[in-house]
This record gives structure tokens, sequence and C-alpha cells, in this order.
């Protein structure tokens, strides 16, 4: 009976060969089915092709801007040191005509013009230094100091120091000097040698050199907008002569000269008004 079983097994599991092939033959070949796109990828697409082909070109540097903030922050920076400038120099002028002292320090800094050849080649007349006081000075040391017998400013080398005294010498001098320094003999220690602007800094701290300061700064003030006025008054005129010659404007001709006229007006009103203010300033008073 078992063997029975297997041949019928065997005889239904195997099939004929023709029978397979026409199988195969009917069956068609499955072809891949491309993808499907939505309605919404489709949507997303078409704007992130025309944004790639209308992006905006970068526009370039505007160096007229650039010049225009450069000098307005030029001419602050300029007039803070003018200012400042005139400020020390008046607090020099005042101190040392108080206090008859030849050199005048604020906050422990000062300078001096080199009026003697003693300390060539390393300092030579005509040049500006600039000295600061201390506590204590060293042996090597270029200081200036007041002369306890001569009364004059002199500005030597350190080249002893023994107990608190100093011994100096000028470097184009033989011998050094017979008096001995305390440091309230001594103004400063030369930290800055400015050669050849020695008399030109005296100039300019004087009342004569501060005069001068401030009309540079009121120069640094007023040339930006008289280059604005007259560049304004010539596009004006310009804009006459065309008037003129075609009898017509177009319509941004017409309103660059309507925009030049309230601007005038404006600052004419604006002056009319200070003008007005300080008269009434005067008669309060």
């Amino acid at each position: 009976m078992e063997e029975n079983n297997t041949e019928q097994l065997n005889i239904e599991q195997e099939q004929p060969a023709d029978e397979v092939a026409s199988l195969a033959e009917n069956e068609a070949p499955i072809e891949p089915q491309p993808e499907a796109t939505t309605e919404n990828e489709q949507d997303l697409a078409e704007p992130v092709a025309l944004a790639q082909e209308q992006e905006p070109s970068k526009k370039p540097f505007d160096w007229k801007k650039f010049w225009k903030k450069f000098w307005q922050v030029s001419q602050w920076v300029l007039m803070g040191l003018l200012t400042l400038i005139i400020i020390v120099n008046v607090i020099k002028i005042i101190k040392g005509r108080a206090s008859g002292e030849q050199i005048s320090l604020v906050l422990g800094f000062g300078n001096a013009n080199v009026v003697s050849p003693s300390m060539t080649p390393t300092i030579n007349v005509g040049d500006m230094i600039y000295i600061h006081h201390q506590s204590d000075y060293a042996v090597g040391d270029i200081v200036t100091f007041l002369d306890p017998n001569q009364k004059i400013v002199v500005t030597h080398r350190i080249i002893a120091k023994e107990n608190g005294l100093y011994t100096t010498k000028g470097d184009a001098n033989n011998v050094s000097d017979t008096q001995l320094l305390t440091n309230e003999n001594i103004y400063g220690k030369v930290f800055l040698t400015l050669h050849g602007f020695g008399n030109f800094i005296d100039f300019m701290q004087s009342i004569w050199g501060i005069l001068i300061i401030i009309i540079i700064g009121l120069l640094l003030i007023e040339v930006p907008t008289l280059i604005v006025v007259i560049k304004e008054q010539r596009e004006k005129k310009k804009l006459k002569e065309k008037i003129e010659r075609l009898g017509g404007l177009t319509n941004r001709e017409r309103k660059e000269l309507n925009r030049i006229n309230k601007e005038e007006a404006q600052k004419k009103a604006e002056k009319k008004n200070k003008t007005s203010a300080k008269n009434q300033g005067k008669k309060k008073r």
C-alpha cells in the first residue's frame, strides 16, 4: 500500500515538459511601471524651478554710500581729537600761569621742546619730547628736570643712583652734571620723541595755535554742508536751463526740482527759527 501511494504522488508531481513550456509562453513579461507623481509634488517642483530661474542678481557695492559714511565717522573722530587737544592745551596754559612752572603736567604727562644739543644724537634741537612722571627712576633713563642752580629745564640721562640721589649727564657732554637730583626735581621720564616737531607743537599749544585748531574744527563741520549746498545749486541751475531750452520737464525732473525747493525752504525756516530764538534769549537777559 505504501508503494502505491508514493507512486501516485510522483505521478501527480511530474508534469509533461510540453505543458510547462506552453504555460511559460502564455505568461506575459512584467514590465516596470514608472513611478507616478502626485499633483502636490508637481506643484512644489514648478515654483522651485521658477525661483532658480528668477534668482535675483546681487546688488553692486554702493561705494558712494560707503564713502559718505566713512567721511561722517572720520569727521567725528577728528572733532573729538581736536576737542581733546584744545582742552589739554587750555589746562596747561592756565596751570602754567597759575603755578609759574615751566612744564605743566596733566595727569602726570607733559611735553617740552628741545633747544640744546646736549643729548645729540639721541635727541636733537627742535625735537618734541613727551614725559611721564614716576615715583622712581633707574640708571639709563632719560629724564627732564629743573636745574636747581640755573632754574632752567634740562633733559639728560641718569648715569648713577645712590641713596635716592641721581647723577645725570648729557650724551654729548664730556662731564656729568655737578648738581645731584631728587625725585622732586624731576618732571618725568622721556617715553616718546618726535623728531623735528618741537617748534610746530609749541606753536599749536599757544593761544594762536588753539585758535587755528578751533577754525579747523569749524571748517570740518561746515565744509560738507557747503559742498551739498553748492551741488544742489548746480543741479537746480541745470534744470532751469533745460526748462528754458526744451520748454518742459519730465515727471522725474519735476519731482527733483520740488525736492530741492522744499529742502531750501526748510533750511531757511530752520535758520530763521534759530535767529529768532537767539534774539529772544538776548531780550530776556
